[in-house]
């Protein structure tokens, strides 16, 4: 199975989704800032990120960027998850990197 990395500051979200997950088999990463999310996915390299938007240290955008700006993280499909739920927000999440966006609350 895959090896996923979830990025949120909500534990009851990263523990949310881990259990989710791992019911299918998946192996689960978690962080709960976006500066340990992209050490984490550049040294474990997952299949899949899922990241909250509004994050402390360094925002959901800036992660996005930075992985997508790395050779090694470029291609990793990610999933945003956010409480910004406007077309427009959808849409600049698309322009950024992300394969797809999903609102909050899930």
């Amino acid at each position: 199975m895959a090896r996923i990395l979830v990025i949120d500051d909500d534990a009851t979200i990263r523990s949310f989704l881990s259990v989710l997950l791992e019911k299918e088999g998946h192996e689960v990463l978690c962080a709960g800032d976006g500066e340990t999310g992209i050490t984490i996915a550049t040294a474990e390299i997952p299949d899949l990120l899922i990241t909250d938007m509004s994050l402390p240290v360094r925002t959901g955008w800036e992660v996005i960027s930075e992985l997508k700006s790395i050779e090694a993280t470029r291609e990793i499909p990610i999933i945003a998850l956010s409480a910004y739920t406007s077309p427009g927000d959808r849409d600049a999440g698309h322009e950024a990197g992300c394969d797809a966006y999903v609102a909050k609350p899930i």
